[in-house]
Order: C-alpha cells, then sequence, then structure tokens
C-alpha cells in the first residue's frame, strides 16, 4: 500500500519558506552535499510520485500543498531520516517567519 506525505505550509505575502531559504545557503557545496539533491535523487530512486499545489489565502498567506507518494513504508521512513536533521534549523525559521507547516501520512 503506498504512503503518502502531505506538506502543507501556509507562507506569508513576502516570506521565503525554509527550503528555498536551505537550497540558497547550500549552494556553494558540491552537489553531493546538497540537500535538494540529496531529496531529489531519493525520490527519484524509490520512484515518488511528487504532487504541488499552491492556493492564495484571503489572509494574504500562500498555501502550498506538497504530496510525495511513496510505495511502502521504508520508502517513506528513509525520506523522513533525510530530513529529521534538519527538522530544529527548519521549525526555529519557520516560527521566526511566521510560517505555518504540518504534515500528514495517508495510505492509498
Amino acid at each position: 500500500m503506498a504512503k503518502i506525505i502531505t506538506h502543507t505550509i501556509e507562507i506569508p505575502k513576502n516570506a521565503t519558506r525554509w527550503w528555498i531559504k536551505k537550497t540558497k545557503d547550500d549552494s556553494s557545496l558540491p552537489l553531493e552535499n546538497r540537500l535538494e539533491i540529496i531529496v531529489d535523487s531519493y525520490r527519484k530512486s524509490k520512484n515518488c510520485k511528487m504532487e504541488f499545489s499552491s492556493t492564495q489565502l484571503d489572509n494574504g498567506k500562500v498555501r502550498l500543498v506538497i504530496k510525495n507518494s511513496f510505495q511502502n513504508q521504508a520508502d517513506l521512513d528513509g525520506y523522513l531520516a533525510l530530513l529529521e536533521p534538519y527538522a530544529a534549523e527548519r521549525d526555529a525559521y519557520h516560527a521566526e517567519k511566521n510560517i505555518v507547516c504540518f504534515d500528514t501520512i495517508t495510505e492509498e
């Protein structure tokens, strides 16, 4: 059964979400050390399907919904393990910028 993690992120106007900041910060690193490359390579190696949508909210924020569908729990666990070392950094940045982020995991 497929495991789906949905990242829902609400970003104030003119704020930059952590993932984009991290990508810019990593731009001087060798490709094999950049988080975006590591995560993207992992998703590709696991045949992860990714969907992305955005909505302008009445409160001025933008809601991003990023859905990653993995074939099994082990593949999802591997994905989460790649992100875990950055969780505190990401959460602190989001709190500072008034970015709301939550994840849900479902089966399909």
